[in-house]
């Protein structure tokens, strides 16, 4: 009798774990125990500030900002949640998020345009895959002083 107790609890709270995991969506916690890589996003504080390649955010502006990567590099960015996906520019320096407990560093952020495209606007922070498509010969990284 114990053990049929035991087997039925255990099985409700796995269900209960995998229901709340895939209420946002997602599969892959952006946790510290996570290896990839991890997106959240900015928008409507920012709009109207200059970005790092000096050209002033918009509505519409669809960049990330990123510490090493050079200004001008042109990424395919695959929200792992969903699999959706979009091409961004590197656009500008940062980001500097609060890291929270037991969450993974976040060194991505995304326009709120591109975070739209990826279906992330409700998650804040999904897990993502990065590709690399172009990068400008006389580049520099994002958050270096010139």
């Amino acid at each position: 009798m114990r053990i049929a107790a035991f087997v039925l609890s255990f099985t409700a709270l796995v269900l209960l774990c995998a229901h709340r995991a895939s209420a946002n969506g997602c599969h892959v916690p952006c946790t510290e125990s996570y290896s990839g890589e991890c997106a959240s996003w900015y928008g409507p504080g920012m709009w109207g500030n200059t970005m790092s390649n000096m050209e002033v955010l918009y509505t519409s502006t669809k960049g990330v900002a990123h510490q090493n990567r050079p200004l001008g590099q042109v990424l395919e960015v695959t929200n792992l949640c969903n699999g959706k996906k979009t091409v961004v520019e590197v656009t500008d320096c940062g980001p500097f998020p609060e890291k929270h407990r037991n969450e993974k560093p976040i060194r991505w952020d995304l326009t709120e345009a591109a975070a739209k495209e990826l279906g992330m606007i409700d998650q804040g922070v999904v897990p993502i895959k990065v590709k690399t498509l172009y990068t400008p010969r006389k580049s520099r990284p994002a958050c270096a002083k010139s």
